[in-house]
Formats: C-alpha cells, structure tokens, sequence
C-alpha cells in the first residue's frame, strides 16, 4: 500500500471488517512517530478495550472486572484505499474475543 493522508477524525469510529466481511471492531486510537518533518500512523488500536486504554478508566474496572486490551492492529495490516470502510488485510485471525 502506498502512503496515503486521511484527516484522522474521520477515521476515528469506522467499522473495521476483515476480507469477508466480518465485524472486528471500530478505529478508537492511533499511535504515530515523528518521521522528518511528518507524523506517521504505525499502529491501530480497535474496539472498546483501546478507548478504555486511552481514557485510564472504564464501567468495567469500577466493578471490578477485568478490562479488555485493545486490538492492535500496524499500519500495514488496514487497507486504507476506502476510509470510510477500512478492511483487516493481515493474517491473524481477529474477533470480538481478542
């Protein structure tokens, strides 16, 4: 895939599918470094458990339940070609359960 700018708000809550179609989770973070004079995405972090990860609380830790770790999904695993309907293109199998 070739770099690509997307404006990252209109990223942030898109529905992630893999290649069949399948639900993975929505875009809740990223993680970028400073390259030269840009910021580059390297990673993706989806569903609940990255939001909970970014805010430092949840509903879940308040009852004492375990909290999810987010999906982290690198740069390069996401087709991006659609922004609005970004597509898992790695490997491992991803599902509501990771």
């Amino acid at each position: 895939m070739s770099p690509t700018m997307i404006r990252l708000e209109e990223l942030v809550g898109s529905l992630v599918r893999d290649r069949d179609g399948n639900e993975i989770g929505r875009v809740v973070d990223m993680r970028g470094e400073q390259r030269d004079s840009d910021v580059v995405i390297v990673e993706y972090f989806l569903s609940a458990g990255a939001l909970m990860t970014r805010v430092g609380m949840s509903v879940r830790t308040l009852f004492g339940l375990q909290s999810k770790q987010p999906m982290r999904i690198p740069w390069n695993e996401l087709d991006l070609s659609e922004p609005d309907n970004p597509v898992y293109v790695g490997e491992r199998r991803l599902g509501s359960d990771q």
